[in-house]
């Protein structure tokens, strides 16, 4: 796969958010804040770039 291929890989980011989405849904996500702000911030960056490429096409 070229570089272009890893950052605009966009199925495995849209992967990567659902499967943290799923983890943001469980009951003890909230617990450890550390953790749940370090989820949150990666959600946020995946649905910028995903957004990002949307809007290129």
């Amino acid at each position: 796969m070229t570089k272009w291929g890893l950052i605009f890989d966009l199925s495995a980011k849209e992967r990567e958010v659902k499967k943290l989405e799923k983890e943001m849904s469980q009951e003890s996500f909230w617990s450890d804040q550390e953790k749940a702000q370090e989820v949150t911030k990666r959600v946020k960056e995946l649905k910028d770039a995903i957004g990002e490429f949307n809007e290129l096409k």
